[in-house]
């Protein structure tokens, strides 16, 4: 996902949470007229997304965290021998627990695991026939490709905090709930398919080939350190039953 394309959403969203928080001078005791269940949708940089929530106690609440995006961001650049596209796929589904330190208060800190089914799609397509010390002809236009899928570690733990207002007023059922954290990812790993001419080669070219395009792609992406610690930043409204 883009993250500057969702900064100045969040500038807004957040000033606008600021001015709405309520303050704390006469905070109800908890959860007067609610039930212990309550739905959220939500924004976040996962992806658009929904959740269920149930509260254990006053204090512990546990939810299932639903996310989905996608996204042509570039995140591998070009060469003089290669060119890329790339797809960004943000599928994700948490369970996440919420502790709040004190009764009368709207913060919480969170810990909880995603079962993390974010991908990137590379295409590689060659410039001509060559590439670094290799070189050829044919008459195949398709100079050759390969088409790579990159995933993360199929479970990344999640730690954060945020605000959920309905801590301080229990009388309206709809609430605002804001968090940031960290998802660990870990590095991407990929795999990939030849096309064109690389298909032509034998099996010891053709793997060099690929292997190197995967090598140069993984480390291109994992390059980035914000891929492999994510940031989450998350704001919706929450329904209390």
């Amino acid at each position: 996902m883009n993250l500057r394309l969702f900064t100045p959403f969040f500038v807004f969203c957040l000033s606008s949470f600021i001015l709405i928080i309520p303050m704390p001078t006469q905070a109800t005791s908890a959860r007067g007229a609610q039930t212990r269940i309550h739905f959220d949708s939500h924004a976040s940089t996962l992806g658009a997304g929904f959740g269920l929530g149930y509260d254990i106690t006053e204090q512990l609440s546990v939810r299932i965290d639903q996310n989905y995006w996608k996204s042509n961001q570039q995140l591998v650049k070009n060469n003089r021998y290669i060119d890329y596209q790339t797809q960004i796929k943000l599928n994700t589904v948490g369970v996440i627990f919420d502790y709040y330190p004190a009764y009368n208060s709207a913060f919480f800190v969170s810990s909880g695991v995603y079962q993390n089914r974010n991908a990137l799609h590379v295409h590689a397509q060659l410039r001509d026939k060559n590439i670094a010390n290799i070189s050829w002809k044919s008459d195949n236009p398709d100079p050759g490709s390969i088409e790579g899928q990159f995933t993360f570690q199929k479970y990344s733990p999640y730690f954060g905090f945020g605000y959920n207002s309905a801590h301080l007023d229990s009388d309206r059922p709809l609430q605002l709930d804001f968090s940031a954290g960290i998802l660990f990812q870990g590095p991407m790993i990929g795999n990939a398919t030849a096309f064109g001419d690389i298909q032509a080669f034998d099996m010891l070219t053709q793997s060099y080939l690929k292997d190197g395009l995967i090598q140069r792609t993984e480390k291109e992406i994992n390059q980035h350190r914000w891929i492999q610690y994510y940031p989450v930043i998350h704001i919706g409204l929450s329904y209390h039953f």
